[in-house]
């Protein structure tokens, strides 16, 4: 769930700015990738920016560092918003998945900011997500029971996913959570 609250902070951040510099945010949709499910989806479409904050926090309350190899991962990518800005809407859109682009009036900086700042860091945690590999197994512990043969099973930890890039997103996870 690391990855996937990570994700959502970061369209957070970026809907905050466009919020707080450009006009009310509303209509917001997101897609939806799965780690080892290879089928990406638009997520559901929020009326409001607090209607998607209640969603961030929701997944940020259920990450555990203790369970971060149990759960099914995903990478959200924000794809549209639209802003109020002088009583006329302004819809700002990645449709293909390069770059950002507005209908309307909006600042070149923000939109800068967009194109340029979150891309990369997205860009950044896409690498990092696709180099995750799932390899499931059960630990064992290495004592044998009386009558026993073989070393039992413990059922308490399943893990999932491994790569020297599940340390670096918790890094980013604890840099980017509390930002603004």
């Amino acid at each position: 769930m690391v990855v996937d609250s990570l994700s959502l902070h970061l369209i957070s951040i970026y809907l905050r700015i466009f919020d707080a510099n450009e006009g009310e945010v509303s209509d917001i949709q997101i897609s939806k990738e799965t780690l080892d499910v290879n089928v990406k989806k638009s997520g559901p479409r929020y009326d409001t920016l607090s209607d998607f904050m209640d969603f961030v926090k929701e997944t940020d309350d259920l990450v555990n560092y203790e369970r971060i190899n149990r759960e099914r991962i995903s990478l959200y990518k924000l794809k549209s918003f639209n802003i109020t800005k002088n009583e006329s809407m302004c819809t700002v859109s990645n449709k293909e998945d390069i770059k950002y682009t507005t209908k309307g009036n909006i600042s070149k900086i923000t939109m800068k900011s967009l194109n340029e700042k979150y891309l990369s860091i997205f860009d950044e945690i896409h690498i990092l997500f696709h180099e995750l590999s799932m390899d499931e197994y059960i630990f064992t512990h290495e004592d044998i029971l009386p009558g026993e043969l073989n070393p039992y099973i413990s059922y308490g930890y399943i893990e999932r996913y491994f790569s020297n890039g599940v340390e670096e997103l918790k890094k980013l996870y604890q840099k980017y959570k509390n930002i603004l």
